[in-house]
């Protein structure tokens, strides 16, 4: 699990640096909003979450967009069950598509456009979960690293942002196409301009 989960904090935290590059608006709305409620020099704690609801927001939206697990661990059925006028026998794997699921309209408004906004309220005031949102999976048997996980993210991003704004070299826009390693989607190596705020 601790190998795993550094595999997908590397890949999250490097996607999420990527789309920053490709998407200046929302990083500088990402930048105001820490400078607001932490500033350049306070220390970034995990408790300032709820102060921070773009920032959290985009993290979302980077996990739905990227879908960094385009596909769960299968599950074993133990009874078989009817599901949309097809029987599923007991005994059957059963593997979910976390892809299709983040990029189903019926959720997600305009899924293939990086949007954090889908996940705020109240005039953008307030960060709310998207129905359909699961990128670590659903129910009992999610993901075991979930919050330690979206901890270890979420404190490299915003400990990052607070003191950098993030270009891409050359000023050409990053290739967002993702290599599948070890069953994830990772970025493709590629260089950044880290420019001290």
């Amino acid at each position: 699990m601790f190998l795993s989960g550094q595999d997908s904090t590397l890949a999250s935290v490097s996607w999420l640096l990527l789309l920053m590059a490709k998407h200046p608006k929302v990083q500088q709305k990402v930048c105001d909003e820490i400078d607001r409620v932490i500033g350049r020099d306070g220390a970034v704690y995990f408790s300032e979450k709820g102060n921070l609801p773009y920032t959290t927001a985009t993290v979302f939206e980077m996990m739905r967009y990227i879908s960094l697990s385009p596909l769960f661990p299968n599950r074993y059925v133990l009874d078989s069950f009817e599901f949309h006028g097809y029987t599923i026998p007991k005994g059957s794997h059963v593997i979910c598509n976390n892809w299709a699921i983040s990029h189903d309209p019926r959720y997600f408004k305009d899924p293939m456009t990086f949007n954090p906004e889908r996940f705020l309220v109240e005039n953008g005031t307030k960060f709310e979960k998207v129905k359909g949102y699961g990128p670590f999976s659903f129910g009992k048997r999610n993901c075991p690293g979930e919050g330690i996980a979206m901890m270890t993210m979420y404190l490299y991003f915003v400990s990052i942002m607070q003191k950098f704004y993030i270009r891409p070299k050359d000023d050409q826009p990053p290739d967002m196409k993702p290599v599948l390693l070890s069953g994830g989607l990772m970025p493709k190596v590629q260089p950044l301009r880290f420019i001290e705020r």
